[in-house]
């Protein structure tokens, strides 16, 4: 009779159950590290993408350094130099590059929202006179080339606006809206942004969807009701 395939005992059911769980519990801090990196990133593009928008405390900062050392770089320059515009520049290289970092220097710095500056966006989305969801989940997302914007209208009343209508008062923001959907409860309307080479979506998106809530949307619900409005990024 031959020797039986596997000539070691099977580790005892409790092992088993050791090594699933281990397994398990790697699973899970995974998936939570790659949660909270998921998270820290969304953060970062929200204040980047209010700063932008609102404008920023620390980039004001940092403009206002970068401008009071170039003035003390040519006052000093001034100061020290007997004839410092005449033919013997060579100290003028100093404060050449004292400006050129300073304003270097200004620009690295990321336009990140104060607190404020999101508290005031926050205000801004309660004071609508209609449910205004998802504006801060598609302004955090990670930037893209020429992103769609698509805004889910649900009708807050009876009156239904013609698709003319919604397709000229797009048209008083932007070229490249449609409306996709009208229905007796709601719409669809989508926007696409169209971005020029070398400039974040992230920059570009808030303002475009301010516009398209306050010049489109609230006009419209003074005359047609909206009980509430979903703003996504489908791609």
């Amino acid at each position: 009779m031959s020797e039986p395939y596997r000539t070691n005992e099977p580790p005892p059911e409790q092992a088993h159950d050791a090594e699933l769980e281990r397994l398990v519990q790697t699973g899970v801090d995974r998936r939570r590290g790659v949660a909270s990196s998921a998270e820290r990133e969304a953060d970062r593009n929200l204040r980047h993408a209010i700063g932008r928008y609102r404008g920023s405390t620390r980039r004001r900062i940092a403009i206002v350094i970068a401008a009071v050392v170039v003035a003390l770089a040519w006052s000093l320059y001034v100061i020290i130099v007997p004839n410092p515009f005449g033919k013997s520049t060579a100290l003028i290289n100093i404060p050449v590059w004292v400006t050129i970092l300073a304003v270097i220097a200004a620009i690295a710095v990321s336009p990140y929202a104060s607190k404020e500056a999101i508290a005031a966006e926050e205000h801004w989305v309660a004071s609508m006179a209609f449910r205004l969801e998802g504006y801060f989940a598609a302004i955090s997302r990670p930037p893209r080339s020429s992103p769609t914007l698509e805004y889910k209208l649900v009708w807050g009343g009876d009156r239904i606006p013609a698709e003319d209508l919604l397709v000229n008062l797009i048209s008083t923001v932007t070229s490249d809206g449609k409306v996709m959907q009208l229905t007796d409860t709601g719409a669809t309307l989508r926007d696409w942004v169209h971005t020029r080479k070398g400039v974040s979506s992230i920059s570009v998106v808030p303002p475009r969807i301010h516009d398209m809530i306050e010049k489109v949307l609230v006009p419209l619900h003074r005359s047609y009701p909206i009980e509430h409005v979903t703003v996504t990024v489908p791609y």
